[in-house]
C-alpha cells in the first residue's frame, strides 16, 4: 500500500513539472557541478536534465541528425513520459550553456527541448533540486545519462 501511495506521488510530482514546462514561459537551462559526475545540465530550478540513449546505434556526428534531432536518441512515450516527463516549453540557455547546442526540435510527435540533438527530459524520482537518481537507469542498449554542457551523455562520474 505504502509502495502504491509513494508511486502516485511520483505521478502527481512527473504531471507538476510537465504542467510547469508547458505553461509557455521559457524553461532556463543551465549547467550544475557535481563531486560525483562533473557538470552536467539542470533546470534555472537545479532540476537534472537527462537524454535517452540507444548505445547499439552509433551517432555521435551532428550531422547525422534528423531535423536536430540524433538518430540514436530513444523516444519515450506513454507510461514512459509520466516518470520521464520533457521539457516542452520554449528553452533558454542559462550560465555555462551553450546556445547554439539549445533549441527546440519535434521528436515523437511533441515540439521538445534539445540539446546537442538531445531531447531533454526529467525525471520524475528527482525531487529536489540537484538529485541524479536517473542516472544510468534503463536496460542495454537503452539507458537514460544526466547530459554534459558540451551535449554528450555523461556515462560515468567525473
Amino acid at each position: 500500500m505504502k509502495t502504491r501511495i509513494m508511486f502516485a506521488a511520483l505521478l502527481a510530482l512527473g504531471a507538476l513539472i510537465v504542467a510547469f514546462a508547458q505553461d509557455g514561459s521559457p524553461t532556463s537551462v543551465t549547467a550544475m557541478e557535481s563531486e560525483e559526475y562533473g557538470s552536467y545540465l539542470t533546470d534555472a530550478d537545479g532540476r537534472t536534465l537527462y537524454l535517452f540513449i540507444n548505445e547499439e546505434m552509433e551517432s555521435s556526428d551532428p550531422e547525422r541528425m534528423t531535423e536536430g534531432v540524433r538518430s540514436n536518441a530513444v523516444s519515450c512515450t506513454g507510461g514512459c513520459l509520466e516518470a520521464w516527463p520533457p521539457i516542452t516549453a520554449p528553452v533558454e540557455a542559462g550560465e555555462g550553456i551553450d546556445e547554439e547546442l539549445l533549441y527546440t526540435a519535434e521528436f515523437d510527435g511533441m515540439e521538445m527541448a534539445v540539446y546537442n540533438g538531445w531531447p531533454l527530459y526529467y525525471f520524475a524520482r528527482d525531487t529536489e533540486p540537484g538529485q541524479i537518481n536517473g542516472q544510468g537507469r534503463g536496460q542495454a542498449p537503452t539507458i537514460w545519462y544526466i547530459v554534459s554542457p558540451e551535449g554528450h551523455p555523461v556515462e560515468e562520474g567525473g
